[in-house]
């Protein structure tokens, strides 16, 4: 179970620049599950996210999430352990063997991403003061390596309602977004075409739900934007904290 949620997270996470820095303040909140017996507690918690030009910083309480495009990597942080992964960001399916061990290796070239279907604006609703739209992406992904298939379904509440440029912090999404996964999975013709919907959803994401099923269970996430604003971010956000240490891939 362990290996399956690392290798999700590795390839699940977006990153966007521009100039200034861009401070969302959101609560996420998610659902009791049980899954091959064991119970999780549900648990609410309180993130920060700090976007600027070639950086992306999000900061949680168990997992951060680092990008800096100078270094050519993105820093997977887990706070409680205090330790931190590397993944560069050249990374491509021949050269797995380079950054992971060989087992790692064979479960991440044995998945494979097929049945992608992506709804856009499917239905309005108001969002604290923000009128939004809904959009919709899910996705199969097979891993025979570890015997699973787990299914993915985010729902997307997309505002434009707001003042400040959200289009230029988005601007590098598409280019990480296939940096860290389709030069990297094994992803269906079919499905390559339909992720470049993906393009035609516009605004920014203020509130959503994320929805993984797994060996009969039902994982469950909610989020929702409290604050967007302009402003300077604390000194070293965008960086590793110095008392971290950093544990190999490999």
């Amino acid at each position: 179970m362990r290996k399956i949620l690392t290798v999700l997270i590795i390839f699940l996470a977006a990153v966007s620049f521009l100039r200034a820095d861009l401070y969302v303040k959101k609560v996420k909140q998610a659902a009791p599950y049980e899954i091959m017996g064991k119970k999780r507690s549900g648990r609410v918690e309180i993130q920060e996210l700090w976007l600027a030009k070639d950086k992306f910083a999000q900061m949680g309480k168990e997992l951060s999430i680092i990008f800096n495009k100078k270094s050519g990597k993105l820093y997977l942080v887990v706070n409680p352990a205090k330790v931190y992964l590397e993944i560069p960001l050249g990374i491509t399916r021949e050269k797995l063997n380079d950054y992971f061990p060989q087992k790692i290796a064979d479960i991440i070239k044995s998945i494979r991403v097929t049945d992608v279907k992506v709804n856009l604006n499917t239905e309005r609703k108001k969002i604290a003061n923000w009128d939004c739209q809904k959009s919709e992406f899910e996705m199969t992904i097979l891993i025979p390596a570890l015997n699973a298939m787990p299914k993915m379904k985010m729902v997307m509440w997309m505002t434009k309602d707001l003042s400040v440029d959200y289009k230029g912090y988005l601007s590098g999404m598409e280019e990480v977004f296939k940096l860290l996964f389709l030069n990297v999975l094994d992803v269906d013709e079919n499905s390559r075409k339909e992720l470049e919907k993906l393009d035609r959803i516009e605004g920014f994401q203020v509130a959503g739900e994320g929805i993984l099923k797994l060996f009969g269970a039902e994982i469950r996430e909610e989020e929702q934007c409290l604050e967007i604003s302009e402003k300077p971010a604390p000194h070293g956000v965008y960086g590793v904290p110095k008392n971290y240490r950093k544990r190999a891939l490999k």
